[in-house]
């Protein structure tokens, strides 16, 4: 599914949600680590996890790719608190403006890949009482989509937002080169 959300200090796992509920995305409190293998000279990274996405387990695969890409939406969309405050500045947004950006984002993943998602359902519902889309940013839709799909793709761990971000992950990235 999604192979490298750790780059990014997102943890999945699969939970057991009542049926209306798919996913949710939320920040930790208390950060973890996992010990990742990077394949660079055999050295041991940490990835602190500063977010976990739950899915649902009852639901479909492709119920659970819409799921995460929705929720990696609004991570990458920014409607999340940082868990470092120079991360990132959290977009103010209502909850309509926020739930159409990330199905709009859910909407054009899934579309790409063929994947079925009632996202165009959903987003009629956020609509204003004179049918008019929300204050939105296209512009953040876009990178959030890109940055999703990058996630489907081979890349490597300097890519992910951690190596750039977190300065712990970015001390033992420059012991590797030492």
């Amino acid at each position: 599914m999604f192979n490298h959300l750790s780059y990014y200090g997102i943890k999945l796992e699969f939970v057991d949600f009542g049926t209306l509920q798919q996913a949710k995305i939320e920040l930790l409190k208390n950060y973890t680590e996992n010990n990742i293998q990077i394949n660079h000279n055999k050295h041991n990274i940490l990835l602190p996890e500063y977010f976990l996405i739950s899915v649902n387990r009852k639901t479909t695969d492709e119920e659970q790719f819409a799921a995460v890409a929705h929720e990696l939406a609004h991570f990458f969309c920014e409607h999340l608190s940082p868990p470092k405050e120079n991360w990132w500045k959290v977009r103010n947004k209502t909850h309509a403006e926020m739930e159409f950006e990330a199905e709009t984002v859910a909407w054009l993943v899934c579309k790409r890949r063929g994947i079925i998602n009632p996202s165009d359902k959903y987003l009629s519902g956020y609509l204003d009482k004179d049918d008019q889309i929300p204050n939105i940013s296209l512009e953040m839709i876009m990178k959030a989509t890109n940055k999703i799909e990058s996630l489907l793709n081979p890349m490597s761990y300097r890519d992910g937002f951690l190596a750039k971000k977190d300065e712990l992950v970015k001390k033992q990235l420059q012991a590797i080169k030492k």
